[in-house]
């Protein structure tokens, strides 16, 4: 699985340095590979070229 939404909002980092992920709509599984992106995502965490 992927998160395809890595953003300041979506990444907390908790005791012991722990990461933890939120805001699952940007997931990705091997399933859905062809599928296009439902999102777009944080205008400021866009690749140039998008």
């Amino acid at each position: 699985m992927v998160h395809g939404d890595f953003q300041h909002g979506n990444i907390v980092v908790g005791a012991g340095e722990a990461i933890k992920l939120l805001d699952y709509d940007g997931m990705l599984v091997p399933g859905a590979i062809e599928l296009p992106s439902g999102e777009i995502g944080h205008r400021h965490y866009q690749h140039p070229s998008r």
